[in-house]
């Protein structure tokens, strides 16, 4: 029942110019209360975020397993 704030939560497999730098805005200041991320951890830029669940995930489209992270923003 919540809605984003952000005009992109979510990075798509289309190339928008500025929905990735956009995003990355929005880790970066904190903006969002959790990220969700696959194949690679949280890099180190976007600090102010903890890792709290690990999980392998299912893609469909390529028929292999992928990590995926989850991490919450670090109380202030």
């Amino acid at each position: 029942g919540v809605l984003p704030e952000e005009k992109y939560f979510v990075l798509l497999n289309v190339a928008y110019e500025n929905m990735r730098e956009s995003l990355d805005e929005a880790v970066r200041e904190g903006r969002a209360d959790y990220v969700l991320v696959s194949w690679r951890e949280l890099p180190q830029e976007f600090s102010g975020y903890t890792l709290i669940a690990q999980e392998m995930g299912y893609d469909d489209e390529n028929r292999l397993n992928k990590p995926l992270y989850l991490y919450r923003k670090e109380e202030q």
